[in-house]
């Protein structure tokens, strides 16, 4: 059940902060500067995005197709030295009635199969370097690839951008994927420690100006037990 509860997790990756916690993959990149150039335009990016209300599709290798829905609330801290958390909610359409609520402080999944509660602290793991603001570059999240993929058809040009863990590099890794000129995350895919990849593509992204703060504070269905 965790290891289901780390690959939905994986999602957020996308539009929270990173925080100040990201390294080029090797000293003649981060010395580069076109390299350096495109970790700078992403980290912009990223500390743009404050309310986020976004519709999903995520294809995994052994569990099918789901769509759902993210919530992103972010402040407007820019004190790379006194970083803030993020919250999320993620949704699922029925039938699947699982979801996930980080509140700043821990991260809780809901599995609707087993009808209990897993938890994590939230700062102490690659989701809560995704959920902080503000983004910052520094040495707790290892750039593995940064590409530039042409554009094809009916695909405009993209940036993509490969994240491990610097501390258990074997853990897995998150790639980014941004339609380029202006950047917009369109999807993302993780690779877990086995192997098995999810794909999350993205669709019908609005910024509100605000969301409901209930949004952000876990309970379980009523009736259900907890952890």
């Amino acid at each position: 059940m965790f290891a289901k509860f780390l690959k939905v997790l994986a999602v957020v990756v996308c539009f929270c902060c990173v925080s100040g916690n990201v390294r080029a993959e090797s000293q003649a990149d981060s010395n580069n500067i076109y390299y350096q150039y495109d970790l700078d335009r992403i980290a912009q990016y990223l500390n743009t995005l404050r309310n986020v209300s976004v519709g999903f599709v995520q294809i995994a290798d052994n569990a099918g197709i789901q769509r759902g829905q993210i919530f992103i609330s972010r402040s407007a801290n820019t004190d790379a030295k006194k970083p803030v958390q993020g919250k999320m909610r993620v949704t699922y359409e029925p039938p699947n009635e699982d979801f996930i609520v980080a509140d700043g402080n821990m991260i809780q999944f809901w599995d609707s199969v087993m009808e209990t509660q897993s938890r994590i602290i939230q700062k102490d793991n690659l989701l809560g370097f995704i959920l902080q603001v503000p983004i910052v570059f520094g040495k707790a999240v290892k750039v593995t690839g940064l590409e530039h993929i042409p554009a094809s058809g009916n695909v405009k040009e993209q940036l993509a951008i490969t994240l491990v863990s610097a501390k258990d590099e074997d853990a897995g890794s998150l790639t980014l994927i941004f339609d380029d000129n202006p950047l917009k995350l369109k999807q993302w895919v993780v690779l877990d420690a086995q192997g098995v990849s999810t794909k999350v593509s993205l669709y019908d992204m609005t910024e509100p100006d605000s969301l409901p703060k209930h949004l952000f504070v876990f309970k379980a269905p009523q009736g259900k037990k907890k952890m």
